[in-house]
């Protein structure tokens, strides 16, 4: 069975607009966090770019972003992502998802 999505970027497209239905769906915690959380949220994310260049620089920068707004119930995955893939080639993110072949 193929992949019905055509890149990295495309998947994530849809991904974000799933994120946005369901963030915060549950409520929030005592603490403060939404339910599902954003780091919940981003977390099936953090091995698609597995083995490409800068793939460890865009986890780190993920893991900064989740850090610095956790508990800002405005934050989207959308919001995150568009501040962290600028270090990711456009080469990188227009590869059909498990495509390997731009390292």
């Amino acid at each position: 069975e193929s992949n019905p999505r055509t890149s990295r970027r495309d998947l994530l497209v849809e991904y974000v607009k799933y994120c946005d239905a369901t963030h915060g769906r549950f409520g929030t915690t005592k603490d403060g966090y939404s339910v599902p959380s954003i780091r919940h949220l981003m977390h099936p994310l953090q091995n698609l770019f597995l083995g490409e260049p800068n793939a460890k620089v865009w986890r780190r920068k993920v893991d900064e972003a989740l850090k610095h707004d956790a508990r800002n119930p405005d934050v989207t995955v959308g919001m995150i992502l568009e501040r962290t893939l600028g270090v990711l080639s456009d080469e990188t993110l227009d590869a059909p998802p498990g495509d390997r072949s731009t390292s």
